[in-house]
């Protein structure tokens, strides 16, 4: 063997002809990096570098056959270190050793160990380094920083491999041509690692000002209420057993206030009510709860207040005292008209409220309680509004399926006890079969608008238990309640003439009984509706005639052919002023072709009174409550006065 003086050209020529395929290798190694990205922690990026690793090693040896087996295991090891701490280095050291001992075997093992330890312990001290700069902002020197360290760290273990006798004096020669002119391959892959780096930096930070845009109000600079879900689910999450408040404002007179200030005035307002939250006495008021405004929606402002519950917001009168000081604030700063602030007060904490959900649908449902300025959610505020959706489910399965919950009262001659008539009432049922209010049911389907669906479905049902009553030998005439409202639908009168004349039932069987509490509309649809109704016999009814809009007028106007006076009237017969408004209803309705009869008969005593003022017909539980129709049938013609209460 030659001298090493002598080699020393050949051995840099051969570390040369080595170039191109490091180069290659990097090229590769930068693609892969590239195409899978660098955003990763730790034992990721280790089995990825590692990988790589072994890949390049078996990719060597298999195809290049060279005295040496160049490829960038150094660069490598650095690179886990640098890039994802003492776990990447650890896995990717690992992973190099057992490559080391699968394909070259034990010899000059501790040198390569050495070798490999020193640059891998590099990278790991310089982790944190690379931490602490912002990598959208990594600039050159950064690159020559980072390449500077792996290019000494791999050139300080020759000088100790000789040392400890762990290498030849020839292969470290060989080692330090190849590293000496591999330093520029390392600086092209280091500055390409950092060039990505930086560029993942600047699409996260895009990212992130992207997502925070998306929680911002543009034209307020509030955080909006994606931005209040995020920040009650942190909240929430951080400290699960605190209780906190949240504080709905509410603008109740907006289009007053649009009009006098402007279309952008809801866009000034709330920012320049946001601040009062903690400025001025409104502030000094706040300050203990740490207030943090978000805009809940064009109309609503919603404030969060800290490690308080709703019993102490309410004892402290918090929410009344914080109107006071913003009407005040608001006055002094803004001529004109005021807003109209509404308070909506609920809690978000321990158990079924610890939920940003249930917080927001309980602020809501706060708001929507009642007409007060302030309004606290409490529990019967949630049952009702459970309740609510629980009527409306089975209003639109009614409405399907045609079938109500109907039950009759039966309508009686007041002398004799013969059935005449019925009415049929709803009597609907909740989950644990508490009934359900008919007023409750028709003000959600009001409230729906379902109430004219609901409305045709019960006439359809009637409709069928009249040929029913038929079939059965007891040839009555069946009365359904229906609303002003659905007398005002074009072609209602043609629609109850097609159902009654495809199940074959006269129209003479068939009341509707429209209240008097609702104003009847005046217009050419309803006058058409209840001619068309009439001529084909179809009873009409003014219901609870007396309590309500102008009944004189109503008679004058359609043609009722029947009169009931309300069962708060038949309660105070025993005053002589009630029975001479009765008696003059009963004059009226004669005047006009219609039958006066009374609901809400109790007594034999109200019987005998109503009979000696003239009327024939009655309804009430001195003769049944209502019943459904199988009962009905079962109880005859005749009802003797008590029946039902005896029974």
């Amino acid at each position: 063997m030659a001298p090493i003086p002598e080699a020393l050209p050949a051995i840099w020529a051969q570390a040369a002809r080595q170039l191109p395929f490091l180069l290659l290798q990097a090229a590769a190694v930068g693609g892969i990096l590239a195409m899978v990205g660098l955003r990763r922690r730790g034992v990721g990026t280790g089995l990825l570098l590692g990988t790589l690793g072994t890949l390049l090693a078996l990719m060597v040896v298999e195809w290049m056959h060279l005295p040496q087996k160049p490829y960038l295991r150094s660069d490598l090891l650095f690179l886990a270190g640098l890039l994802g701490g003492w776990r990447s280095a650890a896995v990717c050291l690992a992973m190099a050793c057992a490559t080391r001992v699968m394909l070259g075997g034990h010899a000059q093992l501790a040198a390569a160990v050495l070798d490999m330890g020193v640059v891998t312990l590099a990278g790991t001290l310089m982790h944190p380094w690379l931490l602490r700069r912002a990598r959208a902002g990594l600039a050159p020197k950064d690159v020559l920083a980072a390449w500077a360290v792996r290019t000494l760290a791999g050139m300080a273990t020759l000088p100790l491999a000789l040392w400890l006798q762990l290498a030849a004096p020839v292969a470290a020669a060989q080692n330090l041509a190849l590293r000496t002119l591999g330093a520029a391959i390392s600086l092209a892959l280091i500055a390409a690692i950092f060039a990505l780096l930086r560029r993942e930096a600047r699409e996260h930070e895009a990212h992130v000002q992207q997502l925070a845009s998306a929680r911002i109000d543009p034209l307020t600079g509030l955080p909006n209420r994606r931005g209040l879900t995020e920040y009650f689910d942190r909240l929430l999450s951080h400290d699960p057993q605190a209780a906190h408040t949240l504080v709905l404002i509410e603008v109740g007179n907006m289009t007053d206030m649009v009009l006098a200030h402007g279309h952008d005035w809801t866009d000034r307002f709330w920012r320049d009510l946001a601040p009062l939250m903690h400025e001025d006495r409104a502030g000094g008021l706040l300050q203990p709860y740490a207030p943090a405004c978000f805009l809940f929606s064009d109309l609503t402002l919603a404030v969060v207040l800290h490690r308080v519950a709703l019993a102490d917001v309410e004892s402290r009168n918090l929410v009344p005292r914080l109107h006071a000081e913003l009407c005040d604030a608001l006055r002094c700063r803004r001529p004109g008209p005021l807003p109209q602030l509404h308070y909506g007060v609920a809690e978000a904490g321990p158990g079924a409220t610890a939920s940003t959900a249930a917080a927001l649908r309980n602020i809501s449902l706060a708001l929507r309680s009642d007409g007060q300025t302030v309004r606290y959610f409490r529990q019967s505020i949630a049952e009702k509004a459970q309740l609510d959706a629980q009527v409306r489910q089975l209003l639109a399965q009614w409405i399907v399926s045609r079938e109500p919950p109907l039950h009759y009262q039966p309508k009686c001659d007041l002398r004799t006890g013969r059935v005449v008539g019925a009415e049929a009432l709803l009597r609907a049922q909740d989950g644990q079969a508490r009934p359900i209010a008919p007023g409750h049911v028709i003000d959600i389907a009001a409230r729906h608008h379902l109430l004219a669906e609901f409305e045709w479905c019960t006439i359809d049902a009637v409709v069928r238990d009249i040929d029913r009553c038929r079939r059965t030998g007891l040839p009555i005439s069946l009365a359904v309640n229906v609303s002003a409202a659905s007398m005002g639908v074009p072609s209602f009168g043609r629609r109850v003439a097609d159902l009654l004349h495809g199940a074959g039932v006269p129209g003479r069987q068939l009341a509707l009984e429209i209240t008097e509490t609702s104003p009847v509309p005046d217009i050419d649809t309803v006058r058409h509706n209840m001619q068309q109704l009439h001529a084909m016999g179809v009873r009409l009814s003014l219901d609870d005639f007396g309590t309500g809009y102008s009944a004189l007028s109503l008679l004058a106007k359609f043609p009722f052919s029947e009169v009931k006076v309300d069962h708060s009237m038949v309660a105070r017969l025993d005053q002589p002023r009630m029975q001479a408004a009765v008696s003059l209803a009963h004059e009226s309705a004669r005047r006009y072709n219609a039958t006066l009869i009374a609901e809400g008969i109790e007594t034999r005593a109200q019987c005998e009174r109503l009979r000696a003022l003239g009327l024939e017909y009655g309804q009430g539980y001195l003769f049944s409550r209502a019943v459904p129709i199988e009962r009905m049938l079962a109880l005859g013609p005749v009802l003797p006065a008590g029946l039902a209460l005896a029974a």
